[in-house]
């Protein structure tokens, strides 16, 4: 049986190449030909390897290399990507979600979200609620069911040396905020979605049902992050716009001195 001719036999041992670039060639006016019976994408690259030379791999070069000494990734509320999942009457904020996914894109940090707990609950026309509608067994149950996957997520990245940095959720949800304060009661005598104009220091905060609840199954898998609470009712250059932006980079740039960061 005739052996079959090796078409990157040019390239010298122990050079590291893993990569190559399949070409067509259709030599046109002055370029080289190919010897007859040749193959052609051989000798196209015999002629150009002899003059440009060889690179190394893209895996292997600077620039192009993933560092494992950081390797980051945060688990975030679905709307703070996807705004159409919010209220339909509350409207969306899309320069919110490109503002912060903008900053962990480009800090190399991986985005693990879950499916919004309310719109898979009660769709996109649903009005909004209060912290006191949600809170009922079935709608816990939900949320405890939609976390699993993402929580088993978070599991495999940390086994793997990975660095899960935080947890984000949106300020005044029910079921994802950090702080839910005092709200107004509305014409039905249940909980608004509006806070109180003048919250008392005693008044109770409390955390989404959905944060809670990770907040809870976190602690059952021993995995300490903060939990963040995107300010997104208050302006760009509040205290506590500027604070919230403090926080998330002391957990994604830990080497970050205090106060070394832009607004």
């Amino acid at each position: 049986m005739k052996s079959q001719k090796n078409p990157f036999s040019f390239i010298p041992a122990g050079t590291g190449i893993k990569y190559f670039l399949v070409v067509t060639y259709s030599p046109g006016p002055g370029d080289p030909v190919p010897a007859e019976g040749g193959n052609r994408g051989d000798d196209f690259l015999r002629v150009y390897h002899g003059s440009l030379g060889l690179r190394k791999s893209k895996a292997t070069r600077k620039g192009f290399k993933m560092s494992k000494k950081d390797r980051k990734i945060v688990l975030i509320a679905q709307c703070l990507v996807n705004p159409y999942c919010r209220v339909h009457i509350l409207g969306q904020n899309f320069p919110l979600s490109k503002e912060l996914t903008n900053y962990l894109m480009e800090k190399h940090v991986g985005i693990i979200q879950y499916l919004c707990p309310e719109t898979s609950a009660m769709g996109l026309m649903r009005n909004p609620q209060g912290r006191q509608q949600y809170d009922n067994v079935f709608f816990r149950n939900h949320c405890k069911e939609l976390i699993k996957a993402p929580i088993l997520m978070v599991k495999e990245f940390i086994k793997n040396k990975y660095r899960l940095v935080c947890f984000i959720g949106l300020e005044n949800s029910p079921t994802c905020g950090i702080h839910w304060g005092k709200h107004k009661v509305n014409k039905y005598q249940t909980e608004s979605p509006n806070p109180v104009d003048h919250p008392a220091p005693g008044d109770p905060v409390l955390a989404g049902i959905m944060a809670e609840i990770l907040m809870e199954e976190f602690a059952k898998e021993s995995i300490q992050v903060p939990f963040l609470e995107f300010p997104a009712l208050s302006p760009a250059d509040s205290a506590k716009r500027m604070k919230f932006w403090e926080d998330l980079r002391k957990v994604v740039e830990p080497g970050l001195a205090a106060g070394d960061h832009d607004a």
